[in-house]
């Protein structure tokens, strides 16, 4: 609900309502709630519009940092929670502002093991359609 002094001032009793926990005496209650109702929306919207913009600004730290290792963003994430690694978008991000090399270690530490699991999953798809296990060792070998 947008409230603006200038614009839409609710009734009394519904300012008094929406103003429950205001520590004011009554009557001049009334008259200021208006302002503290809006200022309350306000808050209430910014504190939700700062963890987006930090999220939002922690994603493009660690996709400048990811490019420079040749892998995308989305591609690194998804790698990322599918090889195991609990590191969030904070640390992530911290580390490649501040720790180029512990940052390089981690993307190389996900890439190996994205291809570890490629071919893990090449050979089980193998399998599924039928060929033997023995002819698909001697056929890498």
């Amino acid at each position: 609900m947008r409230l603006s002094p200038a614009i839409c001032v609710p009734s009394p009793a519904r300012c008094l309502c929406l103003a429950q926990c205001f520590n004011r005496q009554p009557f001049a209650q009334v008259l200021t709630v208006p302002c503290h109702i809006f200022y309350a929306t306000q808050a209430y919207r910014d504190r939700k519009n700062k963890k987006r913009e930090f999220r939002r600004l922690w994603i493009t730290r660690i996709n400048a940092g990811v490019r420079e290792h040749g892998v995308r963003y989305s591609q690194f994430v998804n790698k990322l929670h599918s090889s195991g690694i609990l590191l969030n978008r904070k640390i992530l991000s911290d580390l490649a502002m501040n720790e180029p090399f512990a940052f390089k270690s981690v993307v190389d530490v996900v890439k190996l093991r994205a291809a570890e699991q490629y071919a893990t999953d090449e050979f089980f798809n193998l399998v599924e359609e039928g060929e033997d296990e023995g002819t698909l060792i001697e056929e890498k070998k």
